[in-house]
């Protein structure tokens, strides 16, 4: 994607949304100076932070300073970013009918860069808003 206009575009024909964005190296480096919203993130959400970063841990079980060297070790100096969209209600046919953002799917993703992990997003959405009927018979 080129630029944040187009970015906001899409997420916005699509009804996608970031919900948290953590840049690693700036936010999570220093085990003495993480960030409210990481330290937070972490706790609340590591079982899937750590299958998406591949921490071979729970990240709920580490101290900040163990993460902060997993990450630098790992070479993890991208964004690591929990995206949302409304979870559709589905016809009979399997079809997406509705949705609202009083009921959402949410996900983390990581990448390198921010747009690459706003592909990923894009990505993901879809598979949510796939049909029920095609998810059923896959």
């Amino acid at each position: 994607m080129e630029n944040a206009l187009q970015i906001a575009s899409q997420f916005y024909d699509k009804s996608i949304r970031a919900e948290v964005v953590l840049h690693l190296p700036t936010m999570c480096f220093d085990p003495e100076a993480w960030s409210d919203c990481a330290s937070e993130a972490f706790a609340q959400d590591a079982d899937q932070i750590s299958t998406v970063l591949g921490i071979p841990e729970l990240a709920e079980e580490l101290q900040n300073w163990e993460i902060s060297e997993w990450l630098t070790t790992g070479k993890r100096f991208g964004f690591l970013i929990q995206f949302a969209t409304p979870q559709p209600e589905f016809s009979a046919a399997g079809e997406p009918i509705s949705a609202s953002w009083g009921w959402m799917r949410t996900t983390w993703i990581y990448a390198d860069t921010y747009d690459e992990a706003c592909l990923l997003a894009i990505q993901w959405r879809d598979g949510v808003w796939t049909s029920k009927t095609e998810t059923e018979n896959a």
